[in-house]
């Protein structure tokens, strides 16, 4: 994600900056410390010790292809895998080694229940994806810096907004985050 994408929450986002709006909660895990590049894989325990803290969050998905849907993937890879925008709880939990494969989730708009329910994201458990994810970044990409944000999927899959919705994603025991579409 691009850095003046990420906002912490609560937050207005601007109108003229998307193409569409569409949103999916999701949990991400900070970084609480550097971790530098290398070649061998790093154990799940020593990723568990970089991650601090663990931040609801909003994906905001938007997009410049006039036919996403059926765009070829590297079309909507260059297109930023559809990313428009994350917004955060600032807040956030310190990091337990929490298992999130059955999380309650709510996501409101305009005050109105969308989505509630228990469960993961599609990938089971997003610990796995958390590890996958620094591991590939320690060997391919010169590491991950200390405060950057990994995010591993959708709890409720991805919902349009209109412009003036105001959203909402809660998971009960870690906090909520919220954006204004202005």
């Amino acid at each position: 994600m691009f850095a003046e994408l990420i906002r912490p929450s609560p937050i207005e986002w601007p109108k003229e900056t998307l193409h569409m709006r569409g949103v999916e909660a999701e949990i991400a895990f900070r970084i609480g410390r550097d971790i530098a590049p290398r070649a061998e894989p790093l154990s799940e325990d020593e990723v568990f010790a970089a991650i601090d803290s663990v931040h609801v969050a909003i994906e905001v998905v938007d997009t410049r292809l006039a036919d996403w849907k059926n765009a070829d993937r590297l079309w909507v890879l260059a297109d930023n895998q559809s990313n428009g925008g994350f917004v955060y709880d600032p807040v956030g939990v310190p990091w337990r080694g929490q298992d999130f494969t059955d999380a309650p989730v709510k996501l409101t708009i305009d005050g109105r229940v969308a989505v509630e329910g228990r469960g993961g994201n599609p990938a089971g458990d997003p610990r796995w994806l958390l590890v996958w994810l620094i591991n590939h970044c320690a060997h391919h990409r010169g590491g991950v810096s200390a405060g950057a944000f990994v995010t591993t999927g959708s709890y409720t899959g991805m919902i349009f907004v209109d412009p003036g919705a105001t959203v909402e994603a809660e998971f009960p025991g870690l906090g909520r985050a919220a954006v204004h579409f202005a």
